[in-house]
């Protein structure tokens, strides 16, 4: 016999129902809704539906043999997730910035990665390399492409290990664009990064007030015309550039014209996807001054969106959808800062908790796991409305490691990428006709 997932999320539309799968991160679009609900009505009768749209909905994981036992499955998804057999390391190759924004929590007080720091990388993955399936690299800073030599030597000389080593290897970055011409472009993707962030906050008037060069000046538009050569003049299709924008309460009324703009200039270019997020007080001293700018919500954000028309990427959400728990949560995910200190995490590196150890001359990685351990092996925080949540089994309130530091011994809620957002961001997948929607005709 047969049962309907109990992960699945239904969304009603005019002429067609769309379904989204928490455990299979899946989203169908169902046209025939009068046969959707025979099929349903037949299961609950305990017969098995004889229907084509029923055979693929199985195929697909939207209903399941009645003796699977879901739960079961979605703490194997969340298990296998955090002990992958990869490894994930995010090497800080700058942690000055040529920018100054105004929600940064960095203190720059470091430059590009050492030449000292740089060697023992490379010993640890010729160490370690045997340990682990693949190796994948993410740039972060600062501003990663100030060392933009560094990351080419290390780039060069890992992607040679596993190639001997037969392991794949990938790389990405997190880049305020400034620095990323169509050449910077080219030398990126020799050294395989094929994966991009970079964050415009709205246009020009509205990016300009928050993403500040560090002399003052303005760089929106020096970021779009890179931008825009990029989609012009790069060939390869194997890259993603995801176009982020930290929102604050005044960019909200011109949320509109920004998308009708990004709509103009990537919106027919799948390499191009949009990603939007609350600013939020990361810490330090910079957010103070824009404390009242600052929003919890984005559903504004999305409305807006939704009323507009307009046909932008929104794949990039997808991935965030479906991993409810932050690569901090992983074994093998480490940040290697400039000067050779151990992270976990990519924001809170003023706190003690994240300074996990360094990595020594030889290229062993001195840590210390008391600290490590308590990253790892969260506690399950099951609040009242955890009691009730269809998908608890997912994420089991252990979303952000980080905060079981700053709130020790308290339960308290913090869902896997908002609830309250998934709604919207499947009909914005919809409206694009994302590739990642199957049409159940």
């Amino acid at each position: 016999m047969l049962k309907e997932s109990m992960y699945n999320h239904y969304l009603p539309e005019k002429g067609y129902t769309l379904v989204y799968n928490h455990l299979t991160n899946s989203i169908g679009r169902i046209m025939n809704q009068v046969e959707l609900a025979k099929i349903q009505q037949t299961l609950e009768q305990g017969q098995i539906p004889d229907s084509p749209l029923f055979a693929c909905l199985v195929r697909d994981g939207f209903f399941v043999d009645d003796t699977r036992e879901e739960e079961y499955a979605a703490e194997v998804r969340y298990t296998s997730r955090r002990y992958h057999s990869g490894l994930d390391a995010t090497i800080l190759a700058s942690e000055q910035c040529n920018f100054r924004c105004v929600y940064c929590y960095e203190e720059f007080k470091r430059g590009n990665i050492s030449e000292a720091v740089i060697n023992a990388f490379i010993r640890y993955i010729r160490k370690n390399l045997r340990n682990y399936t693949s190796v994948s690299l993410g740039w972060f800073g600062g501003e990663p492409l100030l060392a933009a030599k560094e990351i080419e030597r290390i780039s060069t000389t890992v992607m040679d290990i596993c190639a001997r080593a037969r392991k794949p290897f990938t790389a990405s970055m997190t880049s305020n664009g400034y620095l990323l011409d169509v050449p910077m472009m080219e030398r990126m993707l020799r050294c395989k990064v094929s994966h991009y962030q970079i964050t415009l906050d709205g246009l020009a008037e509205s990016h300009n007030k928050t993403r500040v060069l560090a002399n003052g000046g303005s760089s929106f538009e020096r970021i779009i015309t890179n931008l825009r050569a990029i989609h012009d003049q790069v060939k390869s299709q194997f890259f993603q550039i995801a176009i982020r924008m930290n929102v604050t309460k005044s960019q909200i009324p011109l949320m509109q014209e920004y998308a009708v703009f990004m709509a103009a200039e990537f919106g027919q270019d799948p390499r191009f996807s949009f990603l939007f997020r609350p600013a939020g007080d990361w810490g330090g001293e910079r957010v103070h001054s824009v404390k009242d700018e600052l929003v919890s919500s984005l559903d504004a954000v999305y409305d807006t969106l939704l009323q507009s028309g307009t046909k932008l990427n929104y794949d990039i959400n997808l991935d965030l959808m479906g991993n409810s728990t932050c690569y901090a949560a992983d074994r093998n995910s480490f940040i290697l800062g400039s000067d050779g200190t151990i992270y976990k995490c990519t924001v809170r590196f003023d706190q003690e908790y994240n300074r996990l150890g360094h990595i020594s001359e030889n290229g062993d990685l001195l840590i210390d796991y008391t600290k490590l351990d308590r990253w790892l092996v969260q506690p399950a925080r099951k609040t009242e409305g955890c009691a009730v949540c269809a998908v608890w089994a997912l994420c089991r309130n252990r979303t952000c490691p980080a905060k079981t530091f700053d709130v020790e011994g308290h339960d308290v809620k913090h869902c896997g990428y908002e609830r309250e957002s998934l709604d919207p961001l499947i009909r914005l997948m919809d409206r694009s006709n994302s590739d990642y929607i199957t049409v159940y005709e």
